[in-house]
């Protein structure tokens, strides 16, 4: 085989490869399985050019189709639906009077509301039948836990998951008080016992003072 140029070469693995499908259908005729082989040989040597000569070689249109993707496990199913519901959480400007939602009832149940006040915070809600409509209780949700719902589903809607694994808790703000730095003791100056001529320059300077005394008092009368 003598290719001369890139396209000669793209040329001849089309055709190796239509040439293998053709004489594959009868693969198990003597004479079908000899022509087999000697294209099969031939596809494989224009393959190996064209790898050594660096061109990009097109998808083999005859190949089988790749197998489908093996099946979601439980847990990937979970978290799909969990990562659905969390987008389906209602942003604050959309909480507003008259807005219908999803919100926790319990620990793990949901109920139907439509909202009458929107606090801040909380916000006062009628908690409704989903497929009629009609008010059951009244109470007050948290205005970060509602959820879309969409009347005309008649409850088909409602969460799977319970609000525990939906709502991930924020943790408090921890108030960090600065730790006050213990002061230290004032260090005392090391008293130097006083050497001998420094006790006779004393005496002198009290002898002195005493000197100034005009009267006859003395030390003792102090």
């Amino acid at each position: 085989m003598i290719v001369a140029d890139e396209k000669d070469l793209l040329t001849e693995i089309g055709r190796a490869r239509e040439r293998v499908q053709h004489w594959l259908k009868w693969k198990n005729e003597p004479t079908c399985r000899k022509k087999l082989g000697h294209w099969r040989r031939r596809l494989k040597k224009a393959l190996g050019a064209a790898a050594e000569l660096g061109i990009e070689i097109p998808a083999d249109p005859y190949a089988p189709p790749p197998p489908p993707p093996p099946p979601p496990t439980e847990e990937e199913l979970a978290e799909e639906a969990l990562r659905a519901l969390r987008l389906r959480l209602r942003c604050d400007f959309q909480v507003q009077t008259g807005s219908k939602g999803w919100a926790p009832w319990g620990a793990s149940g949901w109920s139907a509301i439509v909202v009458t006040k929107a606090h801040y915070k909380w916000c006062r809600v009628n908690r409704v039948n989903s497929k009629t409509g009609e008010v059951a209780a009244k109470g007050k949700v948290r205005r970060d836990q509602i959820l879309s719902r969409d009347p005309e589903q008649k409850g088909k809607d409602k969460p799977s998951q319970p609000p525990g694994d939906v709502f991930v808790p924020k943790p408090d703000e921890e108030t960090s008080t600065p730790t006050p730095t213990p002061q230290k003791a004032p260090v005392e100056p090391t008293k130097v016992p006083s050497s001998a001529e420094e006790m006779a320059t004393k005496v002198v300077r009290i002898d002195e003072l005493l000197g100034l005394i005009d009267d006859d008092s003395t030390s003792d009368d102090w």
